[in-house]
């Protein structure tokens, strides 16, 4: 069983989520998942994985055990699970990466760190309804 094996299974319980569930939320199908969960299937393909972490409510990086840069759990809690959080909607994907990568910006987000992707997208509408209303857009 590998390592990302492992973290699947160790979420899963976590998280008291089946397989059914897990493939609900994914589109995976369930006798996959189970595979991924118990080694069969070393190799899981990268839209998957983020299928999964996203759905378990961690990254990619985290279920592979890999490397993560010092900016994965900053100020805007985990980068990584936010990116894949807003993949679902371009402007605000693009909100988001203009306010991390922006310094001065930087400062609005210092009280976020602990709130969820979905936390954070409420609070990223709220600004893009006020650049719009002001013609900043």
């Amino acid at each position: 069983m590998s390592r990302c094996s492992d973290k699947i299974l160790s979420r899963l319980s976590e998280k008291s989520m089946s397989y059914g569930e897990l493939s609900r939320r994914t589109g995976i199908p369930k006798s996959a998942l189970q595979r991924y969960a118990v080694g069969e299937t070393e190799k899981i393909p990268v839209d998957r994985l983020e299928q999964i972490a996203y759905a378990l409510d961690t990254t990619p990086a985290e279920l592979m055990d890999w490397e993560s840069d010092s900016k994965d759990n900053s100020m805007y809690g985990n980068h990584a699970q936010n990116l894949l959080y807003f993949q679902k909607d371009q402007e605000l994907l693009e909100l988001y990466k203009e306010i991390y990568d922006n310094q001065t910006l930087a400062l609005l987000f210092d009280k976020t760190r602990d709130l969820a992707p979905n936390d954070l997208e409420m609070v990223l509408t709220i600004i893009n309804g006020i650049r719009k209303e002001r013609g900043l857009d």
